[in-house]
């Protein structure tokens, strides 16, 4: 349950950087 939890939080906190820095490079 654990390892499941983290596998599915560690692809949506990535996700979020990325829209962060496209964002900030884009002035968006």
């Amino acid at each position: 349950n654990i390892a499941k939890q983290i596998g599915n939080a560690v692809p949506c906190l990535l996700a979020e950087q990325i829209a962060v820095s496209l964002k900030d490079q884009f002035g968006l």
